[in-house]
């Protein structure tokens, strides 16, 4: 859970790496879980 919070505080870090994809949709199910 840890790298997912250094994510959110860091995003340029996986944003624009080869997950970004992954790392967006990590984030619409986030967001849709809420």
């Amino acid at each position: 859970m840890s790298y997912r919070v250094f994510d959110y505080l860091v995003p340029n870090v996986n944003f624009f790496g080869p997950n970004a994809i992954s790392v967006v949709g990590e984030r619409c199910k986030l967001l849709g879980g809420l």
